[in-house]
């Protein structure tokens, strides 16, 4: 019996050395299976723009570097300029972001919601996550995530999202 219960233990002891962490399990990124889309999605983002720096943002960063780079499959640079296909972050207290988006939709976000849009700035076409708050640009970029892991499009965007009060 003993040894039966030695066996046991050592098997749980092996699977739960070994199963996956639960952020792992949350966030899994795994590459586009499907070419002609991750082809799309490639030529669609090039780079990643975040207009402010606080602890909330970088981790903002963080995730979208992580997960561009496991659904891409390649390394997305954060650049600090705007070029073609860039992906701008940040609040609406940047002058760029502010232009770009305009003042009744971020009357429409309040703390914690967002906006992803498509734009085009000098020539440059972009998308651009923005939100009144550091929060609601972090909900912004896990939402972008989430279109590219169900493989929605990403070419034309004009989301905004608040949650309810």
């Amino acid at each position: 019996m003993k040894k039966i219960l030695l066996i046991l233990f050592s098997c749980f002891t092996y699977a739960v050395a070994h199963a996956e962490d639960g952020y792992r399990l949350w966030l899994r990124y795994e590459k586009i299976n499907d070419s002609k889309l991750l082809q799309e999605y490639q030529r669609t983002i090039s780079s990643l723009l975040f207009t402010d720096t606080s602890a909330t943002l970088f981790a903002a960063k963080e995730e979208l570097v992580n997960g561009m780079q496991g659904l891409l499959g390649k390394t997305i640079p954060t650049t600090d300029k705007i070029t073609d296909r860039t992906i701008l972050a940040g609040t609406g207290s940047n002058a760029t972001i502010y232009s770009i988006i305009s003042a009744n939709v971020f009357d429409k976000l309040g703390k914690e919601g967002f906006t992803i849009q498509s734009a085009t700035i000098n020539g440059n076409r972009i998308i651009v996550v923005a939100a009144n708050s550091d929060i609601g640009v972090l909900y912004g970029c896990f939402y972008l995530l989430r279109l590219l892991q169900t493989h929605q499009p990403v070419q034309k965007l004009a989301i905004v999202s608040s949650p309810a009060a």
